[in-house]
């Protein structure tokens, strides 16, 4: 759900940049 509410699923490599956290807890993005 917490990828939901950050709108990982509409921006897969946006979010990643704007928030690299995201992308080493399991590459969420990707």
């Amino acid at each position: 759900a917490g990828k939901r509410g950050r709108g990982l699923h509409k921006k897969g490599k946006g979010a990643e940049k704007l928030r690299p956290s995201l992308k080493a807890r399991g590459n969420i993005g990707k």
